[in-house]
């Protein structure tokens, strides 16, 4: 990952992928409508706050050059649902999809995510046929997102292969991770002993960590990169954005924060507001 560039920057990209991506920065704006009409409360202001998301999409996607009506806008799953992975086509283009995780072999195809502090994840091969997007976060993990996505790509690869004539599997695979939460920002040991965490997911982080939850030592990242080589994804074949959501700064801008964060809002009482990652065949 090349040093962050010039302040005129709007996001940060894989060059290194075969596909179009991009992860939106703070200084290019709000990217979600939803946030906007969930926290302004006078009708004319929340019409203004939604129009700029808007204009705020529409410019990332003009330098990405991917048509807005080819987006498929992820809707990640609620706390007291689990994860699920769905497939996106031609016929989702314009629309949202409900799911942690999209998958699509539809060249101009774009699926977009407008994370709080979760990681966005993205999956492809190394010619473009196939891609996926990961809504990554500590629930999501632990209901197997990434063991339910590879899954699912093993059978969409399968398929494309007869179609393409070609093998595909996952031996082509690469994978990028978005700008998340840090550990330093984010302890799952203070989260799971906080008694916001339900039941089952404490279960689940004793069977991954330690039946002590004092003595958890997991981190977001560290378990994401357990479950892709899991999954035969070599760290070799896994590409970061090493910039944390809630504590990285732009130093060129006298320290502004590079990215929206949920947390940082909510510990600061600061104006909040969701980033974009996005990617597309």
């Amino acid at each position: 990952m090349k040093k962050l560039q010039t302040q005129e920057r709007l996001m940060l990209d894989f060059r290194v992928l075969p596909v179009k991506n991009g992860f939106s920065l703070k200084r290019a704006g709000n990217m979600s409508k939803k946030l906007a009409e969930r926290l302004i409360f006078l009708p004319e202001r929340r019409k203004r706050a939604k129009e700029e998301a808007m204009q705020n999409k529409l410019r990332i996607y003009q330098k990405l050059e991917i048509p807005f009506g080819n987006v498929i806008h992820m809707l990640p799953n609620g706390i007291n649902e689990e994860s699920r992975v769905k497939i996106a086509n031609q016929e989702n283009a314009g629309g949202s999809v409900k799911a942690d995780s999209l998958i699509t072999t539809v060249p101009g195809l774009a699926l977009e995510l407008a994370p709080a502090d979760c990681y966005p994840l993205l999956v492809t091969n190394k010619e473009a046929d196939i891609l996926a997007l990961i809504h990554v976060g500590l629930r999501a993990l632990l209901d197997k997102i990434i063991e339910k996505t590879f899954r699912m790509l093993d059978r969409e690869m399968e398929i494309l292969s007869q179609e393409l004539g070609k093998k595909i599997d996952r031996s082509d695979l690469m994978v990028g991770i978005g700008p998340g939460i840090c550990s330093g920002c984010y302890s799952v040991r203070q989260v799971a002993l906080s008694g916001d965490l339900q039941k089952k997911y404490r279960d689940k982080l004793r069977e991954r960590g330690n039946s002590d939850l004092r003595e958890l030592n997991l981190t977001l990242a560290g378990m994401m990169k357990n479950d892709l080589q899991k999954e035969q994804i070599p760290l070799r074949k896994i590409r970061e954005i090493n910039f944390c959501t809630c504590c990285s700064k732009n130093k060129q801008r006298e320290g502004e924060h590079l990215f929206f964060s949920h947390k940082r809002a909510m510990d600061n009482e600061e104006k909040e507001g969701r980033i974009l990652a996005v990617a597309s065949l």
